[in-house]
């Protein structure tokens, strides 16, 4: 727990939610979603469209990238990261 809290204060915005994947539910679900194996999917940043109703199942992200030099996925760049939420906090 006490990691998820650190992790959790490099984004500090209310419109932000952080999640800590105990049971694996992201992973398993991620993996399925965008076609890459299950152990790799965490580290992840998701993206989703501002007020996309959730249904019985998760959306697909808007973007997303990946934090683990994987072959799949846009690499995890500070510039790529802030260039995206920009428009998205405005």
């Amino acid at each position: 727990m006490a990691t998820a809290q650190r992790a959790s204060a490099y984004l500090r915005d209310p419109r932000v939610r952080h999640f800590w994947d105990l049971w694996k539910f992201g992973s398993r679900t991620f993996s399925k979603q965008l076609g890459i194996p299950e152990l790799d999917a965490w580290d992840m940043f998701t993206f989703y469209k501002p007020h996309l109703t959730w249904g019985g199942s998760m959306p697909d992200p808007t973007f997303w990238m990946q934090n683990r030099g994987l072959k799949f996925g846009q690499p995890y760049s500070k510039d790529a990261l802030e260039a995206q939420m920009k428009d998205w906090l405005q």
